[in-house]
């Protein structure tokens, strides 16, 4: 049978390659516009029939029975401010199957997650969230509040969380939840929905202290 994937839309937004080359807040120089660049022009060579969209906050997308909500864009820096870390660009979802819905936070940095708090609020509710940044400096706790999720998703590896637990949003986010799913020390796990809570979080935190 054929086994390859024909893509036909990529979601993404960028601000100018231009912008991505910058002095963060704390005196570094970071040139992330290769990145920028290098994303046009590999969709141009590789899927050249795909139709890229720009996403913007508020725009729901349809596949099938699966909704994807957009909540956050580079766009809601501007023009108030420019985006402090690179990492701030990132596309905020909340992915919704079956009646539950997963919060993909990528690398939301503290300045984009304060922008989603004043934004919405509890509107942020989900049953599942993904740690933003692979849980370091992972925003503020007040956003893992609003979100509220029994499903913490955490993509790192044992020796990175073990390094992080103590952070006060570590606590607070794995506080809240009920299940947590640590990516690099596993083997896969396939989450399906309707999700089932399993109340593994003890097992988690006796990998943590052992």
């Amino acid at each position: 049978s054929d086994s390859s994937v024909k893509i036909e839309r990529v979601i993404f937004n960028y601000a100018k390659a231009s912008m991505y080359t910058y002095q963060r807040k704390d005196g570094q120089r970071e040139d992330c516009a290769g990145l920028v660049d290098s994303m046009y022009k590999k969709c141009a060579e590789y899927i050249p029939d795909a139709k890229v969209i720009k996403a913007h906050t508020g725009q729901i997308f349809s596949f099938g029975e699966c909704k994807v909500e957009v909540l956050f864009t580079v766009e809601d820096f501007l023009p108030a401010e420019c985006f402090d870390y690179v990492n701030g660009t990132s596309i905020v979802i909340r992915v919704t199957i079956d009646g539950q819905s997963a919060m993909l936070l990528a690398d939301t940095t503290h300045t984009s997650g304060r922008i989603l708090e004043n934004s919405f609020g509890d509107f942020l509710k989900a049953d599942m969230v993904q740690f933003a940044h692979h849980g370091m400096w992972a925003s503020y706790s007040q956003l893992y509040r609003y979100i509220n999720a029994p499903v913490l998703l955490w993509p790192s590896n044992l020796h990175s969380a073990k390094h992080w637990f103590n952070d006060s949003v570590v606590q607070t986010a794995v506080g809240i939840a009920e299940d947590v799913y640590l990516s690099g020390n596993t083997d896969d796990t396939v989450i399906e929905f309707p999700y089932k809570l399993k109340h593994n979080k003890n097992d988690f935190l006796k990998q943590i202290n052992s």
